[in-house]
């Protein structure tokens, strides 16, 4: 698919200017003596004011997979089963109830620092391997929506600027979506093998069946030879055993 110039100029001016801001806010914020680089760094200085931090929190939970999913499960499980905004939200507003001044009054930087003056390494090292791994898919989650915003500005900025009929329209989104038809093409190759494979197993179930066939006529001839020599070897020992019961009882 070529790449299209405009929606590329687009996205990096945007993280461009993103990029400006920060510097720019960065040298303007006088720094206080008493916050170090590291409290500057997490918590920033421990000096937004309320509408920033409303304004933080929510741009680093809501994201492109976080809109993304959300609407997806509104969409398919309805909104009683859609837990991840009630369950963040109000994660985040008991934990500003409850341990925000706290953790202030001891100049904590993250929720793993009273966990491991309390339990120690080795329980905050296994937690912090469980949020590793979920920060590590949100991730994925942001990137593939990121992914697809960018097809779709890529495609809205390609039909704005070559207008066409509607049959050359659906043309421009296979030119520029092949996947589409090369998973129609792969979809309906798997059937057709699908098909061959169950024919095949057809075929080689009827051959099992005269195979099985075939072996319970054999032994059933073998018990009926079986029967006809027990019947002879009964014969022939039968008087045997009326003559030998009568001597031993003469």
């Amino acid at each position: 698919m070529a790449i299209n110039v405009v929606g590329l100029v687009v996205l990096l001016l945007f993280y461009i200017v993103i990029l400006v801001v920060g510097v720019v806010a960065a040298r303007r914020k006088k720094m206080s003596t008493k916050v170090t680089a590291m409290e500057s760094s997490i918590v920033a200085g421990r000096d937004l004011n309320t509408v920033v931090g409303i304004f933080t929190v929510t741009a680093t939970t809501v994201g492109g997979g976080y809109i993304n999913g959300t609407a997806e499960s509104i969409a398919t499980s309805g909104l009683v089963w859609t837990l991840a905004p009630f369950g963040i939200f109000i994660g985040l507003i008991l934990g500003g109830l409850l341990f925000a001044k706290k953790m202030r009054d001891h100049n904590y930087l993250t929720m793993l620092d009273p966990c491991q003056e309390v339990y120690g390494n080795a329980l905050v090292f296994m937690v912090y391997l469980a949020s590793l791994c979920g920060d590590v898919f949100w991730t994925a989650s942001i990137l593939s929506a990121l992914g697809g915003d960018a097809s779709e500005i890529d495609s809205v900025f390609s039909r704005s600027v070559n207008p066409t009929s509607d049959n050359l329209y659906n043309d421009t989104i296979y030119e520029h979506n092949p996947v589409n038809q090369v998973d129609i093409n792969s979809t309906l190759q798997l059937l057709i093998e699908r098909v061959n494979s169950l024919e095949n197993i057809i075929k080689y179930k009827d051959g099992i069946e005269k195979k099985l066939k075939a072996k319970l006529e054999e032994l059933e001839k073998v018990i009926d030879d079986n029967k006809r020599q027990f019947e002879l070897l009964k014969a022939e020992i039968t008087p045997k055993i009326v003559k030998f019961e009568s001597e031993l009882k003469t």
